[in-house]
């Protein structure tokens, strides 16, 4: 069983959640992230301004699964994967406006009515993932449209096995499952965390 899934019940924003609308009741979807051995948990749709001449801009969707975030073109085509250990910086100084930054120097650079909720959205996950962590650097203007975080109640030894799971991931190394039950049963337990 996935450690980290049992985190993330009720930690996004409310009504923001479109990824069964995008993708046909989130079948399509499926079979995309199942090439990743994930799924879908928030998508939201935007525009990639794409470095053209025209400054055209393409539609695409943003999908965060545990651990990543994927950008998919209108043709259902992963253009791009990130861990959230691979973010740099996320900044919306407009209402309809977003940039990415990852490693190694990838810039995408957004449009949409959604923005602040899909900021809060990753910040809220990071969060979930690392709680107590702040070296994602998230700047927007006005704050306000950062959505408060969300308290992650009853997180087994203080969030360590959602960390352990997402650096896990990032390594491309399984999670062992008797370093999980250690964790639940012997370390939260006994309060030595």
């Amino acid at each position: 069983s996935d450690p980290h899934k049992r985190t993330l019940h009720n930690v996004w924003p409310e009504g923001t959640n479109e990824a069964d609308k995008i993708f046909n009741q989130s079948e399509e979807l499926r079979n995309i992230l199942s090439r990743y051995g994930t799924h879908a948990l928030w998508a939201a749709p935007l525009d990639v301004d794409v470095e053209t001449p025209e400054k055209q801009l393409q539609p695409h969707t943003i999908v965060l699964s545990s651990f990543r975030i994927f950008f998919i073109n209108a043709d259902k085509q992963i253009c791009g994967s990130y861990h959230f250990l691979d973010v740099i910086s996320i900044e919306s100084f407009t209402y309809s406006r977003v940039n990415f930054k990852f490693h190694p120097d990838v810039i995408w650079s957004c449009i949409s009515e959604q923005t602040g909720n899909i900021v809060s959205a990753i910040h809220q996950h990071f969060h979930n993932s690392f709680p107590g962590n702040h070296f994602i650097n998230i700047r927007v203007i006005p704050e306000d449209r950062l959505q408060p975080l969300q308290r992650t109640e009853g997180l087994i030894c203080g969030g360590f096995l959602a960390t352990y799971a997402a650096v896990c991931s990032y390594l491309g190394t399984t999670v062992r499952e008797d370093v999980c039950w250690d964790i639940t049963h012997m370390y939260s337990k006994g309060n030595r965390c």
